[in-house]
This record gives C-alpha cells, structure tokens and sequence, in this order.
C-alpha cells in the first residue's frame, strides 16, 4: 500500500532559526507516531501495519518536520483484505485523527468539558453539552475514550506551551489543522475516572443461560467461552414476548448486536453488557431435527 507525507510544523519566534529543544521534539514524534497506529488498529484491526519515518530535509522559517507513514498488510491477512476490501488507507487515517470532524476537532469542541450525553446512530456518535451538539465517527469518539491516544496528542502538542511557540501545524495534501496557544489547554491529559474506557457494538451469537420477564432485570448468555449478564434493550423484541410470539426453552439461540461498555475505577476495569438488537432468535432444534443433521 503507498506512503503518505505530511508535515508537523511548529511555529514561533523560539524556532524560526531551525532550532528545537530535542527533550520537546521526540516525545511529540513519537505521540504523533501513537495517534496513527492508534487510528490504524480501531480502523482495521490487525489486518495492517503503520510505521512513521522522519525525512530529513528540514526548512527554516518555522520548524518543519516531514514524516512519512507507510502502510502495510500483513501477509496472513491477505486473505482478509480480498474478502473484506474494506480496509481504511492512511489518507483517511490522517483524517481521523487530525481532519475534518477527526479527533483533534473533537478536543477542541470539547476543550476540558466532557460530554453530558452520548448516543449511537448509524450516522455516528452525538455528543451534547448543554445545547451544543457534534457528531463524530465512532472511530474518533473510541480513539476520545483511549486514554493512550489522549495522552498522545496531549503530549504531540505540549511544544506550544512552552514560551517563543505560539502554534502547530499539521499539514497533508491542501488541509491543514492549527493548535494554537489559546487551544493547548483543550488537549491537557484528563483520567476519566467511572467513565466508559471503551464502547464496543458487534454482531454475537449467544446461548440463553437464564431470563426474565421484568425488563429491569439483566439475563444471562453464554458465548461459548464465558458466562456473562446483560439487560436486553430491544423494544421490538420485547413486544413479542409480550404477546407469546416467543416460547422460550432451554438451549436456545440469539443473534445479537451486543454492546459492551468498559469502565475504569480506581483500582481495576469492570465491563457492562446490553442487547441492543435481536437480529434472530433460535429455538433449540428438537431430537427429531438434530437426528436429521449429519
């Protein structure tokens, strides 16, 4: 797959000589390093591999630095990529990260607020502060709640805290995002104690361990592997319950959009579970159709 360039510039009077602190330089090298392949491994999981290069040709005026990402598909999942040709290229990793309505937007339309309310669409992720609202990818809002990805561009900015720095421009192709002094603080690191560390939605199959019919209370599933409890949200799935449309029996199946929700505390992480769609619920086959079954 081809290489990208950009280009991180940090602008002022402290650098216009071509000179910069190294102490300043290589952590937020490599904090932008960490953005990408944090991008990349939401994107496209481990089907690819990105790697971020220095060019050397440094210019003066400002102090500029030319990096170079490449990425590449690992060899046992080619298999994959030809299956699944929805691998995400670096161009729309860069915008994710720094672009458009990417994560360095979102920090910013945040600066040290935290979102009053959260929901999921097939458009992407709302967020709502009071009456303001975004919506964002939900590749953008989990890189947000990556603790490692906020730390990185925390860190891929702090160069501009420091006096004689007054911005930094990330640069690819004609677009262009600025950090300018007023904004550094919206990218300060913050723990978020209790809150989602991460909020996963994917397709599941799952076995019926143990129900209810009062709505509040959570069921249990297995998946095969592990035993675990979660409420089942499914309005539609409910009203069929509700009128006898679903006889349940022991060993029954549902595929699902399951919803998992990871939290941080202070000492561990602990993880919720919800049923937010039954795409098909499965009755156990009877000895007669499992006889039938090679």
């Amino acid at each position: 797959m081809p290489s990208v360039k950009f280009t991180v510039a940090y602008d002022g009077p402290a650098v216009r000589d071509g000179l910069m602190d190294v102490r300043e330089l290589a952590p937020a090298l490599l904090a932008a390093g960490t953005l990408v392949q944090k991008a990349n491994r939401l994107l496209n999981g481990d089907a690819t591999q990105v790697s971020l290069q220095v060019r050397s040709d440094f210019k003066k005026g400002s102090f500029i630095v030319n990096l170079v990402a490449d990425q590449n598909i690992l060899e046992q999942a080619k298999a994959f990529l030809l299956a699944h040709p929805g691998i995400k290229d670096l161009k729309e990793i860069l915008e994710i990260v720094f672009f458009y309505g990417g994560f360095f937007k979102l920090l910013k339309w945040l600066g040290k607020r935290k979102p009053e309310d959260v929901s999921f669409t097939d458009q992407g992720v709302n967020l709502r502060i009071g009456d303001q609202t975004t919506t964002v990818t939900t590749t953008t809002y989990n890189l947000y709640l990556d603790p490692e990805a906020r730390r990185a561009a925390g860190m891929m900015v702090s160069p501009v805290r420091q006096a004689g720095i007054d911005r930094l421009d990330v640069q690819f192709q004609e677009e262009i995002e600025s950090v300018t002094k007023e904004e550094v603080e919206s990218f300060e690191f913050q723990e978020f104690e209790g809150e989602p560390a991460l909020d996963n939605t994917s397709d599941a199959l799952l076995q019926l361990v143990r129900l209810s019919f009062r709505r509040e209370h959570k069921w249990g599933f297995s998946d095969g592997s592990r035993n675990f409890t979660a409420a089942v949200e499914d309005d539609g799935f409910w009203k069929d319950i509700n009128s006898g449309a679903i006889r349940f029996s022991e060993g029954d199946q549902m595929y699902v959009k399951l919803r998992t929700r990871t939290f941080r505390t202070l000492t561990s992480l602990k993880s919720e579970h919800s049923i937010v769609k039954v795409v098909k619920y499965i009755p156990r086959p009877s000895p007669e159709q499992l006889s039938l079954n090679p």
